[in-house]
């Protein structure tokens, strides 16, 4: 019985990273956020198939407008959450070059 836990255990896993490969197909394309469920949008993201992503817009509550480059990642535990990397902003105040986070 405790084997039998272990395979499903792994398949979960082995199913689990599969399907998260096939996010990154999914996620190449142009991205728009927003705070009042799609009536305005204050950024964009274009995901890049190679790792890199491009951000623009306006921070949320104030009037600054930002640009930044980045690499991402997708990591598939249980959920799907998409990890930057800043590489190049034009906020570096606010948004520095090598800032790390996961969405």
């Amino acid at each position: 019985m405790r084997i039998l836990i272990y395979l499903i255990f792994i398949s979960v896993f082995i199913v689990g990273d599969a399907v998260g490969n096939d996010y990154k197909t999914l996620i190449v394309g142009v991205w728009g956020n927003s705070d009042d469920k799609g009536k305005t949008i204050t950024g964009y993201e274009h995901y890049l198939a190679n790792g890199t992503l491009k951000s623009w817009g306006i921070l949320p509550d104030t009037n600054l407008s930002y640009e930044i480059e980045a690499t991402y990642k997708l990591i598939h535990k249980f959920s799907v959450r998409s990890c930057m990397k800043v590489t190049k902003s034009s906020v570096p105040h606010l948004l520095p070059v090598g800032e790390y986070w996961c969405d």
